[in-house]
Order: C-alpha cells, then structure tokens, then sequence
C-alpha cells in the first residue's frame, strides 16, 4: 500500500509518473490500520507518518531491467545473515515469481516480471530481457542489454 501511494503521489508531480514503486525493506516501522473508532479506509496523517517515520524525499529514478532484476535479486541476504530474506515493499504494478532454491543471483524468473500485468509492458519500459528465454544455462548474472530502455521507478 505504501509503494502504491509512491506511485500515485508521482502522478500528482510536476515530473514523469513513476511505472511502479519500491520501499526499502528498513522503510516502513509499524502496521497500518485504521484508528480505533475510525472509519475503514481512513487513514490519518498521524497514522502514516507512524509508518514511515522518516523524512525521505519522494524520488523518481530510471533503471534499466538488468538494474531492476538485481534490485529483486538483493533482497536475498549473504549466508548467515540472521535475516535471509528482507522483502521489498512494492506496488501493483510490479509482480514477478522466483525460486529460493535456485543460487544466487538467479532466484528471480525473469520470464515471470510483468509492469501493470503485462510482459509486454515490462520489456517496452525496460528493454529486458533481451530475449524470450531467460537466463541462458550458463550465465550467472544478466549481460546488459544491447540498448537498454529505463522505466521510472
């Protein structure tokens, strides 16, 4: 709900919309519900600022896929780490699959990544991947694509 906020307040900016959004997984310090008494979907500035705390600035960045893809694949931990996974908060716009099983760097199934339910609109936004099979058997990280196009996250 956060990350779709991000989104929404870009489309409220002077600057281009943002395609999906993404919160660190430190970003976010309490549930969110509405206040005891209080209608359901009411949220009161008081109540979202419990969440994020932190007076970070809302920004509009361009990654590339290959750029997006190692986003998703950091939320993995180095072994030993006393918290192996840390998820990404992210919008609607943004769903993909992934096997933990697979070794690292290649968990995410980029053949599954889909910007606003559409394959399509993930590689006309970001150029990748570059191909329809992703990744070629002996490859442990994306190659950069030939001529990447950025998407607004």
């Amino acid at each position: 709900m956060v990350a779709d906020s991000y989104v929404y307040g870009t489309e409220l900016s002077a600057g281009a919309p943002a395609d999906l959004g993404l919160v660190n997984p430190g970003g976010l310090r309490a549930d969110l519900s509405y206040a005891e008494g209080g209608e359901p979907g009411e949220i009161t500035v008081a109540e979202a600022n419990e969440v994020t705390p932190f007076a970070n600035d809302l920004v509009v960045v361009t990654l590339t896929g290959e750029q997006l893809v190692q986003v998703l694949e950091q939320q993995w931990q180095p072994a030993g780490s006393s918290r192996p996974f840390l998820a990404l908060g992210t919008s609607e716009e943004l769903t993909w699959s992934y096997d933990p099983e697979a070794p690292v760097g290649e968990r995410i199934i980029v053949d599954s990544i889909r910007i606003a339910g559409s394959r399509s609109t993930w590689a006309r936004t970001t150029g990748w991947p570059p191909t329809a099979s992703w990744p070629p058997a002996a490859t442990t990280s994306p190659p950069s694509p030939r001529a990447p196009r950025r998407g607004r996250v």
